[in-house]
């Protein structure tokens, strides 16, 4: 884990991982879920905007998306309760 892009929790996207998750889903049909994957989508955004990575550089995906749960802040943050880390 690199520090800066894991978001305030388990379960919660921040701001960033929002932007990469749209990002990713505009540019290269890419649909990555909140929790996970979105927040690797941040990092990797991140460090190639940053010099950290190359840009150009191959990157690897895991797969679909795989935490459902995660979508329900995402999608709608009046559905999970305060207080919920998904």
């Amino acid at each position: 884990m690199v520090d800066g892009y894991a978001g305030p929790a388990y379960g919660i996207p921040d701001d960033q991982t929002i932007e990469a998750i749209h990002l990713a889903a505009r540019t290269e049909g890419m649909l990555t879920d909140p929790v996970y994957e979105g927040k690797s989508m941040a990092g990797l955004i991140g460090m190639v905007r940053s010099g950290e990575i190359q840009a150009g550089s191959a990157a690897t995906r895991r797969g679909p998306p795989n935490a459902p749960h995660g979508w329900t802040r995402l999608a709608n943050p009046s559905l999970a309760p305060d207080g919920d880390a998904c």
